[in-house]
């Protein structure tokens, strides 16, 4: 039924969109798509990549979701808000530690 293909799609689209990291939680976006001849936008800060839409929340504050398989065939302008690169904790190193397990446990914190 077109219910269950809608559903999919989604849950692919979703899949898809998680997987590139095309946009990501935090990220000005803006979102461009055709309705019949007609060329609409959405804008705001990605909220959620869920399993079937995109939350976006807009300047005032009101969200907006946006269903998976739209954002996926959308042409998608993106600002990423810069990761800050100190940590809000001190972490101890030794001269025998890898600054790869360090990384790893900074990353698993965030």
């Amino acid at each position: 039924s077109l219910a269950k293909s809608e559903v999919l799609e989604n849950l692919f689209a979703g899949t898809l969109l998680s997987a590139q990291g095309t946009i990501v939680n935090g990220d000005d976006v803006e979102i461009r798509y055709q309705v019949g001849n007609s060329q609409q936008s959405l804008s705001g800060t990605v909220v959620r990549i869920g399993s079937a839409y995109v939350t976006l929340s807009d300047e005032e504050g009101q969200q907006v979701q946006i269903p998976n398989r739209r954002v996926l065939g959308s042409v998608i302008c993106s600002r990423r808000t810069p990761v800050p690169l100190a940590t809000p904790e001190p972490v101890r190193m030794t001269s025998r530690d890898r600054i790869s397990t360090s990384l790893n446990y900074l990353a698993r914190r965030s």
